[in-house]
């Protein structure tokens, strides 16, 4: 979402309102459905609660189609989807947390995940900004798409292991 005002810069003409509502948008939505995907992971077991993550992160990849909106009401709607799979991704996510920061201490999980979304908000700029660079402003889009998507797909593969009777400490090795 950090480029997407650089889309609208160059794309099509929309106000800089216009992207703030959009970009407020994503977020607005997400903050609703936490809870409500939280409740969700709450009453799934383990192995449908990683499919609820794995459908939300694939809602996540509709990121790929934003060079090809052009206009605010697409925008929109793809930030709204987008919204929607975060908050379906996350509220697993953080509902894994939980139960393995009881196992290892809260502090100590929750300080991890936190150094890890913060490494994620400074490599991923970098990362797009060097695709943008080379290949141009939509290639950022579809960068971030497609590699949304391989690790889907690798969640999907360790989801089916764990379908298949491996115990979580054994899906790695």
């Amino acid at each position: 979402m950090l480029f997407l005002p650089s889309h609208q810069a160059t794309s099509f003409h929309i106000t800089i309102a216009q992207m703030a509502f959009i970009i407020a948008a994503g977020i607005i939505v997400t903050g609703i459905f936490l809870p409500y995907f939280g409740i969700v992971a709450d009453k799934l077991s383990g192995y449908k609660e990683m499919l609820l993550m794995i459908i939300g992160s694939i809602i996540g990849t509709i990121i790929v189609i934003v060079p090809l909106c052009d206009d605010f009401i697409t925008l929109l709607l793809v930030n709204v989807a987008v919204g929607i799979g975060t908050a379906m991704s996350t509220a697993v996510i953080l509902d894994g947390a939980v139960l393995i920061g009881r196992k290892v201490g809260m502090g100590v999980w929750m300080g991890l995940i936190n150094s890890i979304i913060s490494f994620a908000t400074i490599v991923t700029p970098i990362i797009a900004g060097v695709v943008l660079d080379y290949t141009g402003l939509n290639s950022v889009f579809y960068f971030t798409g497609i590699l949304s998507l391989v690790f889907t797909f690798i969640g999907c593969y360790y989801v089916w292991k764990w379908s298949k009777g491996h115990k979580p400490e054994q899906l790695f090795f």
